[in-house]
């Protein structure tokens, strides 16, 4: 299944919920479960994400373990730029 696009290092399913007077969308297990899938079996090996649009209001939806991932490296590469 061909995903909507990718940023980085992963593979985006991008979803809008446009019906009046909806404020919210649901993820379900499998289908995060899927996108998982369908990450990893692109070369290199992607990560999932969701971009998720309910109004005016843009979300990205990735794993708390990417997340934190991200976070340390930003950490390290800030401070090995402070060090020089």
């Amino acid at each position: 299944m061909k995903r909507d696009g990718k940023l980085y290092d992963f593979l985006v399913e991008a979803r809008t919920n446009e019906k009046p007077n909806v404020t919210s969308y649901r993820i379900e297990y499998e289908e995060w479960q899927n996108l998982r899938r369908d990450a990893l079996r692109e070369p290199p090996g992607l990560k999932p994400a969701m971009q998720i649009t309910i109004k005016d209001l843009d979300l990205i939806v990735i794993e708390l373990r990417d997340f934190q991932d991200m976070q340390s490296r930003l950490v390290m590469l800030e401070t090995n730029a402070d060090e020089s």
